[in-house]
């Protein structure tokens, strides 16, 4: 029987990207819960958890109070409490860690960090062999998976279901569909060259002269979302970056027109990944915005767009593939929702930008990228971090990124749009960014969407 593990965040995104952790690590039934209260009642009801990896500070219940409700009642259940502040710290947990069964993890964390302290509760070999679900729309999508594929009969049995050169038919899968498999699996070792191969695909479709507007869109958001989960799993090498570099390629050759970019709009205020959706937007509206404007280049509107890729790097490859949306919902240093977190956690926030250049920086020598990637935070008046520059220091070419990024994140947060919405949205960005160098942006946006 395979072990079942409860999760518990009040952050929807953390819970999720926990789970697509675990998953990589092995197949455990997973079950989440956004409070300690709500996660006491889960305990309750399901007999057999086997683990509870749970944040610290959540309103109604913390996890120092899931805690002590968990050792009260089944001690012997191992316990994983994640959280921003040191343990020191935290008066609630003073002698927690003091069992073999109990680990303590700081935030940020990596991948490896989060899988050691799993493996160290659980007494699990961390080298057994791991396999990755792959679910049945994925190969859909990817036919030529490129790697061998599993299914699973029983627990730690895993059975070759097709050579890497063996190709999924829409018929098969059907068949698979109606006997019960949602999924597959691959060894995580593929992982790598499972992505790659995706990427290569959807490149290819890309270059399609007969795509519809519908079928570039989902394609490009593909894109994005498969170079995100790369970002996340796998980390930024050469590889990455050649697929970034091609994938820019393919996307300024074909700049989406206004009716294209408002399907493009209405499809990416919805979804689960909040970066992979602020970045494909923010990466588009900025080539829309630029090619309204007439002495930016071809080559400004490949940086504009790898700056968009790129630009959370720090929060995908350095703090475990945070997908937080109420972090990234923090776009002005004034903002009133900063004081609600902690001191570590803001100074996180407001550094992460500059952070990003910097990690994108040891991959590669390219001070324009490094600029925007750095200044993508910065905002009219000073309002923007982390530098606080003013309309005046900031560079034009910045100023399209910074624009279609706070574009992009307010469609994002207002996902029940009205006409009237996007028309006062539109209207009270047009009168903060039409000042200093922000002007040839506010302007190639006000002929984008007029």
């Amino acid at each position: 029987m395979s072990c079942t593990i409860l999760v518990v965040d009040d952050h929807k995104a953390i819970n999720e990207i926990i789970t697509l952790y675990l998953g990589l690590m092995g197949d455990y039934n997973i079950l989440t819960a956004n409070s300690g209260n709500e996660a006491i009642n889960i305990f309750v009801e399901e007999a057999n958890v086997d683990l509870v990896i749970s944040d610290f500070n959540m309103p109604d219940g913390t996890g120092a109070d899931l805690y002590n409700f968990v050792k009260t009642h089944s001690p012997e259940i191992p316990f994983i409490i994640q959280s921003a502040e040191p343990l020191e710290f935290i008066d609630d947990l003073k002698k927690f860690t003091e069992q073999e069964n109990e680990f303590y993890i700081q935030k940020p964390f990596t991948y490896e960090q989060f899988e050691t302290a799993v493996m160290k509760v659980l007494s699990k070999d961390s080298t057994e062999k791991k396999y990755v679900k792959i679910m049945i729309p994925t190969l859909r999508n990817h036919p030529k998976v490129g790697v061998d594929t599993y299914v699973k009969l029983a627990d730690d049995k895993f059975v070759k279901l097709r050579h890497a050169e063996d190709e999924f038919d829409e018929q098969s899968l059907r068949v698979f569909d109606k006997r019960g498999i949602k999924f597959f699996y691959i060894k995580q070792a593929d992982v790598q060259a499972f992505l790659s191969n995706c990427q290569k695909n959807l490149l290819d479709q890309l270059s399609s002269p007969d795509l519809s507007a519908d079928e570039m869109s989902k394609i490009r958001f593909d894109t994005y979302e498969n170079l995100m989960s790369a970002i996340q799993y796998l980390g930024v090498d050469e590889n990455i970056l050649k697929q970034a570099d091609q994938f820019t390629k393919a996307i300024t050759k074909s700049i989406p027109k206004k009716s294209e970019l408002v399907g493009l709009i209405n499809k990416m205020r919805s979804g689960e990944s909040y970066l992979s959706r602020l970045s494909l937007l923010t990466g588009n509206i900025a080539l829309a915005i630029a090619q309204k404007i007439s002495w930016i280049e071809q080559h400004n509107y490949e940086k504009l767009l790898t700056a968009s890729i790129f630009m959370d790097l720090y929060w995908l490859k350095d703090q475990g593939g945070q997908d937080d949306t109420s972090l990234s919902e923090i776009t002005y240093f004034d903002s009133a929702e900063l004081i609600n977190y902690t001191p570590s956690i803001q100074e996180l926030i407001l550094v992460h930008a500059q952070r990003g250049a910097e990690l994108f920086a040891e991959l590669r020598a390219d001070g324009e990228i490094f600029n925007l990637i750095g200044d993508h935070h910065e905002r009219p008046n000073k309002r923007g971090f982390p530098k606080h520059v003013d309309c005046s220091q900031i560079s034009s070419i910045a100023a399209v990124l910074i624009m279609a990024h706070e574009f992009s994140h307010r469609l994002i947060m207002c996902p029940k749009m009205s006409l009237s919405k996007f028309t006062n949205i539109k209207s009270n960005l047009i009168k903060e960014f039409c000042v200093g160098n922000y002007r040839p942006a506010c302007q190639g946006f006000i002929t984008t969407f007029k």
